[in-house]
């Protein structure tokens, strides 16, 4: 693009700026980014006077409106509010369903070898057990976000930040032996 056209393409994007598109509406029609739309406000129009666009004014206020008006509008948002409950506890309940499913059909097998050692029997494995333990993994390798969500779910919400390092801080007493160390030790 020369730098002609470059002049011409910013006076036209000057032009629907002006008649009130808006930055995102010039972005998609001429393909420049937001950051060069305002760097060209900045730094050529700045000292251009705007025309001010009329809004529509076929807007009555609330006090206007006839209570018949106002019934109904409130009946809609009763009814987008009521739509909206319903479709957030459909969610919910899918999510609970998920969590309460059987932790074979989606865990990988080091999961399920997991809550087995953890001493769960078979029909309390589930994903929400999966991801417990995972998270409970997590936490003794350091994460704190982990621990607290541990406590979280056990009901135990930590008394301070400090509480829930303790969790990631304990100490492994065999950290840095070898697998030959760790053999000879079981032989003993």
């Amino acid at each position: 693009m020369t730098i002609k056209e470059r002049a011409q393409m910013r006076e036209d994007v000057y032009e629907d700026y002006q008649n009130g598109m808006t930055p995102t509406g010039i972005k998609n029609k001429y393909g420049i980014s937001h950051s060069t739309f305002h760097r060209w406000k900045r730094q050529y129009w700045s000292d251009r006077p705007l025309r001010k666009v009329k809004t529509p004014t076929n807007r009555v206020s609330f006090e206007q409106m006839s209570k018949e008006r106002l019934r109904e509008i409130g009946r809609m948002g009763g009814e987008a509010a009521a739509k909206a409950h319903r479709e957030k506890k459909a969610a919910r309940e899918v999510a609970q369903r998920v969590l309460a499913g059987d932790v074979s059909a989606i865990a990988p097998k080091e999961a399920y070898e997991m809550l087995e050692a953890l001493g769960l029997e078979v029909d309390e494995m589930n994903v929400q057990a999966a991801i417990l333990a995972s998270q409970a993994k997590l936490a003794f390798e350091g994460n704190q976000k982990a621990a607290e969500l541990i406590f979280a779910m056990a009901g135990e919400r930590p008394v301070d930040k400090k509480q829930a390092m303790v969790v990631t801080q304990i100490i492994n007493p065999l950290e840095g032996w070898t697998d030959e160390d760790l053999r000879k030790l079981a032989d003993q």
